[in-house]
């Protein structure tokens, strides 16, 4: 299976990388080869316990687990639409590809759009435009308009700045009729529908589900640099229910409201704090508009190390870990 979606991948970027940009994405599609195969194929016979703590490799082994075959393609339904930002390179269109045709092959239900920042002249965006999804009535690929990465009045470029502001252009422009909304990142490798969680019911107003981050209460300070008053808020309260990431999943409702103070509070972080600061952002505005989550262990695969995985219980057989997505984010 990961060889057929590596080879997917191949056959959609011939037709849109050079020579010379294929032989730059050598290295993105070793990991991705890596990262397929981990997602796709059995957990090996042997590899003990102990030599997983030990050897990265088998670890990583040992945490992937056997899925079914994807189903034949789902029927459009109207409960639930996945969305991701992207950048206009070819690196995270890689990205985007097998996250496309594995979104598929897992067997989601809904819609799926790729909202791509920063792409302005054509050639690029005939680039981005690139997809196994091409053609599916369930997928579409949203640009996005000007400079979404400056922070104004700043002199800095963060890219992550684009995800708040783009989706808001997009919510705009698109008026999304499902009710729930799932904000993925690009670096995910599907291996089990989010769309058939068991809890997604309980996505309601007021209410999400998200993976759990190790973010502790990284996010509060975020209120004073914004000029606002800290809010009282308990260890407990932010790691159980605000200290998340993707994949977020609220309803439609409740991610138009805290767009503005996404996007306001993305920008109010000092460069200093980073990477993440669009991410405590998120955070911080979910707080504000009492948008709590339900936090989730499950979701996701990333950080061997990390203490709210699906593989993080201490002492847990290898084949209960049954993450929804891989997220390959540790090289950034």
């Amino acid at each position: 299976m990961a060889q057929a979606i590596l080879a997917q991948v191949a056959r959609t970027l011939t037709d849109h990388l050079t020579c010379e940009r294929a032989m730059r994405c050598s290295v993105e599609l070793a990991l991705l080869s890596l990262l397929l195969a981990l997602a796709w194929a059995g957990p090996p016979t042997v590899c003990s316990s102990d030599s997983s703590r030990s050897d990265g490799m088998s670890l990583l082994q040992r945490r992937s687990h056997q899925t079914s075959p994807a189903p034949a393609l789902a029927e459009a339904v109207d409960a639930m639409h996945f969305i991701y930002t992207v950048g206009c390179n070819h690196y995270q269109l890689v990205q985007a590809v097998v996250l496309d045709h594995t979104w598929r092959e897992a067997g989601n239900a809904g819609r799926l759009t790729r909202i791509v920042v920063n792409c302005e002249d054509e050639k690029s965006r005939a680039m981005l435009d690139t997809s196994p999804l091409r053609g599916d009535r369930r997928y579409a690929v949203f640009f996005s308009e000007g400079d979404l990465m400056e922070v104004p009045g700043k002199n800095d470029s963060y890219p992550a700045r684009g995800r708040p502001y783009a989706i808001m252009q997009w919510m705009k422009a698109a008026s999304p009729r499902e009710p729930v909304v799932a904000i993925l990142d690009p670096d995910f490798v599907f291996v089990q529908p989010i769309s058939s969680h068991p809890d997604l019911h309980k996505v309601r107003p007021g209410q999400m589900l998200a993976q759990k981050y190790d973010l502790g209460k990284d996010f509060v300070p975020g209120f004073a640099e914004a000029g606002e008053e800290t809010p009282v808020l308990s260890w407990d309260e932010a790691v159980d229910h605000y200290a998340t990431g993707p994949p977020w999943v609220l309803h439609r409702q409740d991610l138009e409201a805290m767009l503005p103070d996404w996007g306001r509070y993305t920008d109010s972080w000092p460069r200093s704090k980073g990477l993440l600061r669009e991410q405590d952002a998120f955070a911080m505005a979910a707080l504000k508009h009492k948008v709590p989550s339900i936090g989730q262990s499950i979701f996701m695969v990333s950080n061997p190390i990390a203490w709210h995985e699906a593989w993080s219980e201490k002492g847990s057989a290898p084949e209960s870990w049954k993450p929804y997505v891989l997220h390959y984010c540790q090289s950034y």
